[in-house]
Order: C-alpha cells, then sequence, then structure tokens
C-alpha cells in the first residue's frame, strides 16, 4: 500500500482556503496569481493574466457532489456572474491501476486564461532518497525575479539539462530529491515532448507515474518545496513536489 499524493502538515488554516485543505490535486482556473510589482522587460504582457486568488476561484471555494458511484465522484463548481467562466466540473474515476482525472471547463464567452492542474506528491525524508524522470522540452526556465527568499535556482535562468540547473552555489540537480538543504523554487519545463512524468520514491520502493494531454496543457511547472517558507501556516515544515500540467 503506498500514499503518493501530498497533505500538508498542518490542521487547517481558515485564513485562506487553498491552504486551508491543502492536498492531493486540484484544478486551476485561472491558474497562477497575478505578480506584484515590476517585472523585467517581456514579461509585463498586456495578454491574459491569472486572478487575484491564487489559483483561481476553483482552488478556493466549495464544490458540490453531482453524482457518486462506489468507482468515481463528478464534482462541480458554479462561478460568479461576473465572471467569463460560467462553471467547472471534474471526474474523479478509481481504475484497477491508478485514478483518472477529467476536468471540463464552461465560459460565458470566448477567452483567454492561463489553466491548469496541481498534482502534488509526497518526497521521502532523506535526502536525495527520490528520483525525478521528466519529459523532453524546448527549455527550462525559473521565474525572472527571485519569488522565494530561499530559492536555490538562480532567477531568470534558461537551460537545457535539468541535471545542472544554474544555482546559487554551483549547479543543482532537479532529477534527484529533496535537496539537502532548505529551499523553495518554481521551475518551468517549456512545451513538453510527451505528458508524463514519473517520480521514484526509493526509500518506500514505489514509482507514481503522471500522464496528460499535453496538447491541451503545453507545459510542466515543478514547485520544488523543501522546508523554504516560514510564514504560518508553513512554518519552515513544508515539503512537497508540484508537478503542474499547465
Amino acid at each position: 500500500i503506498v500514499d503518493p499524493f501530498y497533505t500538508a502538515p498542518w490542521d487547517g488554516f481558515p485564513e485562506d482556503p487553498l491552504l486551508d485543505k491543502l492536498r492531493g490535486d486540484f484544478l486551476c482556473v485561472p491558474f497562477g496569481i497575478t505578480p506584484s510589482g515590476d517585472l523585467p522587460d517581456g514579461w509585463n504582457s498586456p495578454g491574459p493574466q491569472p486572478g487575484e486568488v491564487a489559483h483561481g476561484h476553483s482552488s478556493n471555494a466549495d464544490w458540490e457532489v453531482a453524482a457518486l458511484t462506489e468507482e468515481s465522484v463528478m464534482l462541480t463548481l458554479a462561478y460568479p456572474e461576473d465572471d467569463p467562466i460560467e462553471r467547472v466540473t471534474r471526474i474523479v474515476t478509481c481504475l484497477d491501476d491508478g485514478l483518472e482525472f477529467e476536468g471540463r471547463i464552461f465560459a460565458r464567452s470566448a477567452v483567454d486564461l492561463p489553466i491548469g492542474v496541481h498534482p502534488t506528491f509526497r518526497l521521502p525524508d532523506r535526502p536525495y532518497g527520490a528520483t525525478l524522470r521528466l519529459p523532453a522540452g524546448a527549455f527550462l526556465a525559473s521565474p525572472p525575479v527571485q519569488s522565494e527568499p530561499l530559492a536555490r535556482v538562480l532567477p531568470g535562468s534558461v537551460f537545457d539539462d535539468p541535471a545542472a540547473a544554474p544555482a546559487i552555489a554551483g549547479a543543482a540537480d532537479v532529477t534527484e530529491l529533496p535537496w539537502a538543504n532548505a529551499n523553495e523554487d518554481l521551475l518551468l519545463v517549456a512545451d513538453v515532448e510527451d505528458g508524463r512524468v514519473e517520480l521514484l520514491n526509493h526509500d518506500e520502493r514505489y514509482r507514481v507515474t503522471l500522464t496528460w494531454d499535453h496538447r491541451v496543457a503545453r507545459h510542466l511547472m515543478l514547485w520544488i518545496s523543501n522546508y523554504g517558507r516560514d510564514a504560518a501556516p508553513w512554518s519552515g515544515r513544508n515539503r512537497a513536489l508540484g508537478l503542474e500540467p499547465i
């Protein structure tokens, strides 16, 4: 018996609906949050933007159960009337060899929005006790500015080899996790060639495989959280790996 999904190490946080029950996987419509402050040239775009609520209404509101069987559940969520999105649904199905998630987005009008899903996985306690096998992509990149005080990968980096990410001290191997020192990093694998990623947990002797339709979600965001956030509810105790098709 294995338990690959991450569950937040705190017992509720009602101050923030997203963080209150942070775990597993969730639909993000829109994905992300509108950045604050000035960004380098070329990054402040008039194009489609995420909203003011982290990862969208779908990640912060209470869903309703529309249908339930022993093998599957359909969940639905209506958006505010002034939103270009009318509603979203999610179907979660138990298969013999895993779980299947299907998301549907219904719009009131034509709209461009960043969207994604947010599978988040557990990592072993021992440094480098897990191996990450990423799909090939056009390149990997870190945020244009330092997104976290304890980010290890240098901001504004664009590179090809996940085993040699430009880092504060030499290079960092993104494929061998968790890292030995506290960090909090976001990385993008752009234009993936295949919607498949594997996480091998050597200490607990299992492999979890995530697959998705990369014709829809062309990029993969990595959230490498390793005791790098001190503010509540993180409190320097959060370890997780987000593998987020966007």
